[in-house]
């Protein structure tokens, strides 16, 4: 059984109405590009974006929230902030208690479903900025996508962040899905295999790179023994004397292009702060800053 699904083992065994109170369906997105799933899921918590906003708990109307979006992004329009309103307020006020939430996974053609705890809104500043804005998910269990109706996978691929699902209908196959046994549910990237497969056959392909040069990567690496002395990731201040323990990171990522690459646009990481900065959607990665701010928010 996966850990998805012995959550479902360890939950509630029944996820309808409760004490007469009609429980409603939510899709909660876990990032645009799925950036916020494995935290989310993992420390069972719905995570919303709108990084550049603080505490929003004591917002008592949405004009309040739309006033901090529009001073926190002057950039977009009023019909954006109208639209981000309402699904904060959604978030704060809107979801009660034991009503089911269903987070998508794009890339993986899947989605898990969860109670509201009712614990409500939180804002975490021990998480990474960008996943500050939380509330408590009981996650239960997670399924593919090509075991529902098309109608809610529709439902499931909308635009938006916080969206709540009025058909009654979905609602209804949500609650059956989660009546199912719990050898029915399983992560949708474990799959039948024989008992045994073949590989370690040798086999040649053709393959584009990027071209080096590591004469100016030695540069880096003896800059940064020059600096302190043993071989010091720039981010967490990792140690080691063995070279091999570190990756030297592009600031401006290699693949954007040709260029002339100086010592100086480079850093010295160990491979988690390498990985740390490439998890950043989209072609450009954190930058020295953002991920100085992440790893003293992670200690």
């Amino acid at each position: 059984m996966s850990s998805r699904s012995a959550r479902a083992a360890t939950g509630s065994s029944s996820c309808g109405e409760s004490e007469g109170k009609q429980v409603a369906l939510w899709m909660i997105r876990g990032g645009q590009y799925d950036e916020k799933f494995d935290r989310a899921f993992g420390t069972g918590h719905a995570i919303l974006g709108w990084g550049r906003i603080s505490d929003i708990s004591h917002a008592t109307d949405r004009s309040e929230i739309y006033k901090i979006l529009a001073q926190a992004y002057p950039d977009d329009s009023g019909r954006t902030w109208s639209n981000w309103t309402g699904q904060l307020w959604s978030f704060l006020h809107e979801i009660l208690r034991d009503d089911l939430i269903c987070m998508p996974h794009k890339k993986n053609r899947t989605f898990i479903v969860g109670r509201w705890t009712g614990e409500g809104y939180r804002h975490r500043l021990d998480f990474p900025v960008g996943c500050q804005h939380t509330a408590p998910v009981d996650w239960l269990c997670e399924f593919r996508m090509a075991e529902v109706s098309n109608e809610l996978k529709k439902q499931l691929g909308r635009q938006g962040t916080v969206i709540k699902i009025k058909h009654e209908t979905l609602q209804a196959e949500v609650k059956d899905l989660l009546s199912l046994p719990i050898s029915k549910v399983r992560p949708a990237w474990i799959t039948e295999a024989p008992e045994g497969v073949l590989e370690g056959e040798r086999r040649t392909r053709e393959q584009a790179f990027l071209s080096r040069d590591y004469r100016v990567v030695a540069e880096a690496w003896s800059a940064n023994l020059s600096r302190y002395r043993v071989g010091t990731c720039e981010i967490c201040k990792f140690e080691a004397d063995d070279r091999g323990m570190f990756d030297v990171h592009h600031l401006d990522p290699i693949a954007q292009g040709r260029r002339i690459t100086k010592v100086s646009d480079l850093l010295v990481l160990c491979p988690r702060c390498h990985r740390r900065a490439h998890r950043k959607p989209g072609p450009i990665p954190y930058s020295l800053e953002e991920l100085r701010a992440w790893n003293l928010v992670a200690d």
